[in-house]
Formats: structure tokens, sequence, C-alpha cells
């Protein structure tokens, strides 16, 4: 009997294994199955756009879709400064304890277990790219990947997010400072990183290290905190983070002017300043290492921590060169060095044993770490970083079955999936902003020139530096056109053109010829002359005019209840800023009719600053004409035109309005072109409102509410019918 119930729960189990290991593999194939993830593309004309990875037709380039285009895009690997995920990548941060990664001297690590180790190479099987054999003169280090720390930034791939004040320039891929001043970058730094500095001083040294923007023209911590002076100021004033190398020793410094914690601590080279640094934002630590070794320490806390993403490096002294800064994920615990200083191994039980060893010298089980003892020598290439924190480099190839190829340096090359890939980082260094419109979707841009449109599904086709081929733009209300902005253009008093305002927001520049009581002759500058139906009428402006008082405008558009049934239609504005209520008869080129009181009265239009069509008490009447808006056009002068059947050439845009009819409308005359429909918000100051009924004089609130409600006289305020 219990023999049999031994032999069921041994099957029980068996069973268990094979379903576990079958919803493993269903979840890994899922996960592939899930296609790539949409990244940021950032371009060196400081084009930004959204996309997901694609084929690439040629070497040396990146293909992508987006939302925005109509169809695939391609770029030079030359102008990307870097691609990352828009959403960062919920893969689980626990790794395969077996697992390997192996830093080669081009900079690229490889990630995966040891198959084979021989006296020449190992053998990687890296889950992303398969087995992989690597020569030993190409390694510089071999470590477990859970010692291994997940790199943000490094001025060797990312010298654009590194902005230069005066006195700083780029030499041969190093960071020159030949004069005092700042350098701030923005590495986005994480609240609990590493930052790995190599900095070189011929002369006398005197440089600050500090969190935060605090170059002269920042905005950040360097505005708003003192070093000294009083120490009455309370503790908990924010604290400052920073390091200073002055001559042959170096301090850090947590503090404000009450309250601080220093270290200092002396260096071997007084001419160099390597060290790791090590820095929680989150609990106020900061830390310096020197070979691994811990050098300095200076903690503490405040009680609302200042997370800051930037660094700002600022040079005193004589002339220095910054040769490596590099910032990586730390998880506040682990006190494995960043990077191995020299040749070494080390076991899983802390032996250390001063040389790389060989082969079947020791158990690869054992081992944590090996140093062989070889400097990093970065390829001037592109670099991939996947999910599983593999980096390569090398020379993008064109695309195979759908998979990035990429060759590296020993001319080793791997076939990626799309999906794998967290970030590339191009070949492009620096920000170099060309000229032309721009393609604006939010955070979105993408700059270039318009060009003929051709037979695509886009209402726009862009000529974009960047890309390979022209690019049909869709349509999207979200989207707009921006084009260069004309100082002269704006609208001003300086300027100042009679305008025409309807009911839907539209607005264009124009002269009134005629006016009865059913509709407007108008001419405008970019339409044919035109009948606007008055109910369609929004406001006329005239010339320029102060604005009304408030109280005036309060008490007129105020209706009694005497006068709910024939409410005034026209509010007249003069140039003053008095109101005139009534209704609107006729005008003509020298004066404007009103009927105020039943009573007409003609009105010199020099007089006039602008006619408002007043929205009645049951809301708009106005209907409009369907059409399908295609575009929005906002002009320089800030008109607005909802077009439909849009066209344009490289002189000018045209399309059907409803109420102005067919328009041209020059480019040199435009601001910004909406892709889409752009409903105005509906103004609300032109809109009657009924006079509340007034209380008894039983109410014990009549007092209280009619000095409230009722309008206050105001001597620009007219009577009216």
């Amino acid at each position: 009997m219990m023999r049999q119930e031994t032999t069921s729960t041994g099957l029980s189990i068996c069973i268990a294994l094979i379903a576990t290991q079958f919803v493993a593999s269903l979840f890994a194939a899922t996960l592939h199955a899930q296609g790539p993830a949409e990244m940021t593309f950032h371009f060196q004309d400081t084009s930004v756009i959204n996309g997901t990875l694609g084929e690439a037709n040629r070497d040396d380039a990146i293909g992508f879709q987006s939302d925005l285009l109509s169809g695939p895009a391609q770029s030079s690997i030359e102008n990307l400064l870097e691609a990352g995920l828009v959403t960062p990548s919920t893969a689980s941060n626990e790794f395969d304890q077996d697992s390997f990664a192996a830093r080669l001297v081009d900079d690229s690590q490889l990630v995966g277990r040891i198959n084979q180790w021989n006296a020449d190479a190992i053998q990687i099987d890296s889950p992303a790219l398969g087995a992989i054999t690597i020569g030993r003169e190409q390694l510089v280090s071999l470590r477990r990947l859970v010692d291994v720390p997940q790199r943000v930034a490094s001025l060797s791939s990312l010298p654009y997010r590194f902005e230069l004040q005066p006195g700083w320039r780029f030499d041969s891929g190093h960071l020159i400072g030949d004069q005092p001043g700042s350098m701030v970058s923005r590495l986005q730094l994480p609240e609990r990183f590493r930052l790995l500095v190599d900095i070189e001083c011929l002369g006398e040294a005197n440089l600050q290290l500090a969190l935060g923007d605090r170059a002269d023209s920042g905005a950040g911590q360097g505005s708003r905190f003192r070093l000294g002076g009083s120490v009455s100021r309370s503790p908990e004033e924010q604290l400052v983070t920073h390091a200073e190398w002055f001559g042959s020793s170096v301090s850090l410094v947590r503090g404000n002017a009450s309250i601080a914690d220093v270290a200092v601590f002396p260096l071997t080279n007084p001419n160099r300043l390597w060290l790791e640094f090590r820095v929680d934002q989150r609990e106020g630590r900061f830390v310096a290492l020197s070979g691994g070794i811990e050098v300095g320490r200076a903690e503490l806390h405040e009680a609302v921590p200042a997370i800051r993403q930037s660094l700002t490096l600022t040079n005193r002294g004589d002339a220095i060169r910054v040769k490596r800064m590099e910032v990586m994920r730390w998880d506040g615990q682990s006190d494995e060095p960043a990077e191995l200083p020299n040749a070494q191994t080390k076991l899983r039980d802390d032996t250390t044993i001063d040389h790389a060893i060989a082969s079947g010298e020791v158990d690869l089980a054992d081992i944590r770490s090996i140093g062989f003892g070889r400097a990093v020598d970065p390829a001037n290439a592109c670099e991939i970083t996947l999910l599983d924190q593999t980096r390569l480099r090398g020379q993008l190839q064109k695309s195979e079955d759908g998979k990035v190829v990429i060759v590296n340096r020993f001319g080793q090359s791997f076939q990626i999936d799309p999906s794998q890939i967290r970030r590339i980082i191009g070949v492009a260094k620096h920000l170099k902003p060309s000229p032309g419109v721009q393609l604006r979707n939010g955070e979105q841009r993408l700059v270039g020139q318009l060009v003929a449109p051709k037979t695509t599904p886009g209402l726009i086709d862009l000529r974009c530096p960047m890309l390979d081929d022209v690019v049909g733009v869709l349509a999207n209300p979200e989207s707009r056109i921006e084009f260069a902005m004309d100082p002269q253009g704006s609208d001003s008093n300086a300027s100042f053109q009679p305008t025409l305002v309807l009911q839907s927001g539209d607005r264009m520049r124009g002269s009134f010829e005629s006016f009865n009581d059913q509709s407007l002759s108008f001419a405008g500058q970019f339409s044919m002359p035109c009948q606007i139906p008055d109910d369609a009428m929004g406001q006329f402006l005239l010339q320029p005019m102060a604005p009304p008082g408030a109280q005036a405008l309060r008490y007129a558009l105020s209706v009694p209840r005497i006068q709910k049934g024939n409410p005034p239609s026209h509010l007249l504005i003069s140039p003053q800023g008095d109101l005139l209520r009534g209704r609107l008869l006729r005008l003509d080129q020298d004066a404007a009719t009103m009927e105020i009181r039943q009573v007409e009265r003609r009105i010199p239009r020099t007089s006039i600053g602008s006619i408002v069509r007043l929205k009645s008490l049951s809301g708009p009447t106005f209907q409009g004409q369907s059409i399908n808006v295609e575009a929005v056009i906002i002009t320089q002068a800030n008109e607005r035109l909802s077009l439909a059947n849009v066209r344009y050439d490289q002189n000018q845009f045209e399309g059907d309005h409803p109420q102005f009819g067919h328009c041209q409308i020059p480019m040199s005359a435009i601001r910004m072109a909406w892709l889409g429909d752009r409903p105005d918000q509906p103004n609300e100051t032109w809109q009657l409102r009924p006079t509340k009924d007034p209380r008894s004089y039983e109410d014990p609130l009549a007092n209280e509410s009619s000095a409230e409600e009722s309008p206050v006289d105001d001597s620009k305020a007219s009577a009216d019918q």
C-alpha cells in the first residue's frame, strides 16, 4: 500500500514538473510573439518621434514605423542619437545565477551561460543570440551577471547629453575644459546610481562635481542654495551633494548652510581623479571608492529628499581632460565594484587570486569574477542594448527576415529579434538643429520641408534630412505643422487690419463692404468676396480699441424679463471701450445704423471699434455647414481657417471654407496647420444672461442678494432699448 502511494506521489510530481515546463515555454513563446515595443527615436537635428523597429533595406541604417506616418521610414545610423523604449521593460530583475557577463575590449557585453572554456576561447550560450565564441584576447572581464550594474549613460556613447558652457569642448572623444566654466550633463540620474570618472589635470586641480544644475545659467540647486552664511537657517534647508578636487585631495560634502557631513581623502596621483562614486539620493549617502575600496563617505539624511537627474562639472583651476564619465544603476546594497580594476580572480567564497586564471584551474561553479587586465577601447560604432543587458557595438547590416543585423569589430555577425532590444545608440554625437517646418504631436517632432504631394494616404508629404525618403504624414487632429515664425507677422495695433470673427471661432482679416439684416458682404485677404450669414458672424473688429470694463460688460449682457422676447442682438464697442447695445440694421463705408429703444441711430464708423453679434439667451443658433475639416490653418497674424478639400504646393495652401468659400493662403503667411478638425472652444464672453427674478421684501436675503445681483451702473455702459 505504501509503495502504491509513493508511486502515485512521484507520478503527480512528474506531471506537475512537465506542466510547469510547458507553461514556461508557452510564456516565453508568447513573449517573443508580442513583437517590438514602441521606442522613442532622437535625431541630431532635434527630431523626436515614436515608433517600432522595422526592416532596413541597406547597411548602416535603421527602419521604423510610426503612427504619425503613412508608411515605414528609414534613417542613417549617422543621424541617430539614441532610441529607447517609451515604456520601461517590465522584465524581472531576477537573473539566472549561473549566467555570466563577458565584457570585451570594444566595450560590448555578452550575457549567457558558459558552455565551453579552453586556453584560447570561451563559448557563451546567449538566450537572445545563441552560442557565441569569444577569444581570450577580446576579454576585459568575466563576471556573474548579478554583480554587473546596468549602464544608464556614458560620455563615450551619449556625448550630446553633455551641455557645454564657454570654456568646454570635445576632442577625440574626450571632454576638455581649458578655461574656467561649467558643464551640465543631462544623464537622467536614477535615485541610486554609480558614477565612474577618469579625469586628468596636468596643472593645479580645482574642480567641483555636483548633483543638479549648478551652472551660472542653470535653474537647479545652484540658484537656490547657500554654501555659507548665517547658521541660523533651519537644518531642514535642502542639502547639496558635491565632490571637490583641490590639489592632491578630494572632499565629499553633504550639507547646507546649517549642517554638513564632510569626508576628505588624499589622491595617490594628484594629476588624476579616477574614482567610483556611489550615490543614494533617497537615503542621503555619498560614497567614494578607489580600486574597489571605500576611501570616503558623507552621509546626511533629509526629511524630503530632492531627486536630481543632472550633474554639473565646474572647473576653476588649470585645464582638465575628462576621459571617462559613466553612470550605472545601483541597488543601494551591492558592495561589488562597478568594474574590475586589474587582472585578478575572485571566487564565490570571497577568495581572491592575483591573476586571471586559466581554463581548468578552478571549477567554473566557484568563480565569481575574472579580470583580465585589459583596457576598454570603445569602438566608434552603433551600440545596441538588449533586455538581458547584452550590449553590442558594431556596424549595422541590411535586415534579414525581420531581424536587426550587427557585425562587431572582430567580424562576428549577430541577428537580433527587435522585440529584445531596449536601446540603440547611433553614431551621431552632437545636436545640429536644422531649419525647416516641424511636424509636432505632443512631445514628438519631425523637422523637414514640405514637398509636392504624392499618391500617399498622408495629407502632407515631408522631406526630412534625417530620413532616407519622403514620408507621408497621416491626418491626425493632434498633429500640426509648424512654420517659421515671422516677428513682423503678429497682429498688433501698429499693423492692425479689420477682422471678421465667426461664431465657429474662425477669423480672417479683410474689408467689410456692407451689411443688412440678413448677411454681411466681406472680402477676405485669402478669399474672394462672399456673403456671410448673420447667424454665422461673431464679431467685426474695425479698429484698435480699449477693452470694456468688467462691470459695464456685465450690465450690457444682462437681459431683464421685459426684454426676453426681443433681446438685443448686437453690441457696439467704441475705440475707448464704451458699450452700446441694440440691433444692427445696416453697415456701409461711412456708418452703422443701429436700432436702440426702437429708434434708429446712425453712428460713424470712425466711432466704432468693434461690433459683436451677441449669443441668444437660448444658446447658439448658428449650426454652420457640415464639412469634413482636413486642416485648420493658423496664420502669422493669428487668423484661423478650417478647410476641407485641402491642397498645397511649395507656395500656398488652399481649401474650401463653409463661409469664406475657396481660400488660398501663402506659405509665408502660415504659422501652423493642424492636420484635422480642431473645434474652437466656445467664447462665453458675449453670451446674454437673464437678470434673476427679484426677491420679495419679506425674504431675509433680499437685500444681500440684490446687492450681489444688480448690475452696477458704469459711465461706459449705455442705456439700450
